[in-house]
């Protein structure tokens, strides 16, 4: 038997499934509303510089965390895969 729901809760499928047939472009302001509460030291994106979702999404993370510094992930095959990015303050503002 299904146990009744506190007010505001959730059923983690329903928003799951939500979430998952929301467009791609959709779930940028999710994924960063995500780690700007998780206040995460770093976010590892994978990704090819040929893929403009990844792309996007590291311009997103840029424009999120203005301070940010990143490292560059390769393979020593397949060249870069992805981007360790540390976010530093969001916000904050930094010359570059």
């Amino acid at each position: 038997m299904d146990q009744p729901k506190v007010s505001g809760e959730t059923d983690d499928r329903t928003s799951h499934d939500q979430v998952s047939q929301r467009e791609p472009a959709a779930l940028v302001p999710v994924a960063l509303d995500d780690i700007a509460k998780a206040s995460p030291d770093a976010v590892i994106v994978w990704g090819t510089a040929s893929n403009v979702r990844y792309l996007g999404f590291l311009k997103s993370l840029a424009l999120q965390y203005p301070t940010y510094t990143s490292e560059e992930i390769t393979d020593p095959v397949l060249g870069s895969v992805g981007v360790v990015f540390f976010p530093g303050q969001p916000g904050a503002t930094q010359d570059r």
